[in-house]
């Protein structure tokens, strides 16, 4: 029996460290992927060009990817910038005159994506907010027409992310799950500041 009950205990740990594993390659690669569209967005952009140029479809998917992190931060930054007069496409000045209800939306879209187990619905319902992300950020920041990238790489981002909560869910006994959500809150941050600003 005893001998059962370590090769029980030993087959779990082996899991645990299946799922960390998972988890460090997931965040691998969306690393390398942020970096590569980095490195297309900055260098598709001319240095005689104005601060608020037209985005390039590069930096509208990174925008749109790094979305999915905490996507009511987003659609409060991005209605930020339209507010501040960023969207060099003159559309879209509704989204920045109800700047207050985005953060509203972004307080309570961060404060559900703690709460465990339930959180896991949440991101279900964060999809509508990327696709909203997507259409904001193409029809103010871009004169490119082409969406179908930033919509892959929000979806991308956004399955990515349930890919890895789950498992840290599972591994940490739920505890995880705010202090993972509070570091992608932290990560979108910056990264969106950086972009729109």
């Amino acid at each position: 029996m005893r001998g059962r009950c370590r090769v029980l205990h030993l087959w779990r740990g082996a899991i645990v460290k299946r799922k960390i594993l998972f988890i460090l390659i997931v965040i691998a690669i969306n690393l390398i992927v942020a970096t590569g569209y980095f490195a297309n967005a900055r260098s598709a952009e001319s240095a005689t060009e104005t601060r608020y140029q037209s985005f390039s479809t590069g930096k509208i998917a990174l925008l749109s990817g790094l979305s999915a992190l905490s996507p009511g931060l987003a659609l409060a930054e991005i209605s930020h910038a339209i507010k501040s007069g960023k969207n060099i496409t003159g559309k879209n000045s509704w989204a920045g005159s109800l700047f207050w209800l985005f953060v509203v939306i972004a307080i309570a879209d961060i404060a559900l994506d703690k709460i465990p187990v339930y959180a896991h619905v949440h991101h279900f319902v964060q999809y509508l907010l990327l696709f909203g992300i997507v259409y904001l950020a193409k029809t103010s920041f871009s004169l490119d027409s082409s969406s179908m990238l930033p919509i892959l790489t929000a979806v991308g981002g956004q399955l990515s992310r349930q890919g890895y909560h789950i498992p840290i869910a599972a591994a940490t006994v739920t505890t995880g799950t705010p202090i993972a959500s509070t570091a992608e809150d932290i990560l979108a941050f910056i990264a969106l500041n950086y972009l729109l600003h």
